[in-house]
């Protein structure tokens, strides 16, 4: 049975070596099959750097939408965007409560073979002490909620948030804040036994991450959640797994992160 198959990731925006790290991240998507990619901390610079979702949407031949989050007075820009092979139907952009500035929830409509595919894709404050992340989820789970549709919605992003945080059981629907609760399929967990549980994006093996080694590292901060798995199997998660965690020759990371790839199963099944 064919699968919706989206991989989501930051690129670090402006972090050097800025053409190599874009050249390898086309490379790494490109060879995946995808239909979709969330991506975050995407930069255009006026003058200097073009949209990283444009050059990356040419390079994949997909189509792209991108919102910016945050802009400093050097014509530097940076927001989230989604890339899709097929057609994007509609564009929104919900802004979130943050201490740090520039959290913004982008809603993709994407015209999938099975109808309409809303992605939600979002950035969360990093600071670890941060408590605004609760407030955050309960601001995206607003959104999303507030947006029906007929398919299971996805909602990518990095959550700067391990699966031991509060904010990621309360999505998952194993803690409540402020008296509520949301049930979302955490797209890793679902396919990965306990006792496998990994699946680092965040890893001390990256020397990229080592600028902000007093973060702790070797956790799984990036997230690609689905809102309902239907008794048809729509919304089932087939496979998901770290992408785009391997450097080059040289020893140069694509991104402080890795990716995550999923595959979604969007189609009721045969027998259902």
């Amino acid at each position: 049975m064919e699968t919706f198959r989206l991989v989501t990731m930051n690129i670090l925006g402006m972090g050097e070596p800025l053409d190599r790290r874009i050249e390898l991240i086309g490379e790494g998507l490109g060879g995946l099959s995808l239909d979709a990619v969330a991506l975050q901390e995407v930069c255009e610079q006026t003058g200097r750097i073009r949209n990283q979702a444009v050059v990356l949407g040419e390079r994949l031949g997909f189509k792209h939408v991108w919102a910016r989050a945050k802009a400093n007075g050097e014509g530097l820009q940076e927001g989230l965007a989604v890339l899709s092979r097929h057609p994007i139907l509609e564009h929104r952009v919900w802004p979130l409560s943050s201490e740090e500035g520039g959290r913004i929830v982008q809603e993709a409509v994407l015209d999938s073979p099975a109808g309409p595919l809303a992605i939600f894709n979002t950035h969360l404050d990093y600071q670890p002490e941060n408590m605004i992340r609760e407030k955050q989820v309960l601001e995206l789970t607003d959104i999303v909620r507030r947006q029906p549709r007929e398919l299971p919605s996805l909602i990518t992003g990095d959550f700067n948030a391990t699966p031991e945080h509060d904010e990621i059981r309360f999505l998952r629907g194993r803690h409540t804040i402020a008296g509520r609760r949301a049930y979302f399929h955490d797209a890793y967990a679902r396919v990965h036994p306990f006792s496998e549980l990994s699946g680092e994006t965040w890893a001390k093996r990256n020397p990229m991450t080592r600028r902000w080694r007093w973060l702790e590292s070797d956790r799984r901060i990036d997230f690609i959640f689905v809102t309902a798995i239907e008794s048809n199997g729509r919304g089932e998660v087939r496979s998901c797994r770290v992408v785009l965690d391997q450097p080059d020759d040289a020893g140069q990371f694509p991104s402080d992160h890795f990716g995550v790839l999923a595959d979604i199963q969007l189609e009721p099944s045969p027998m259902a």
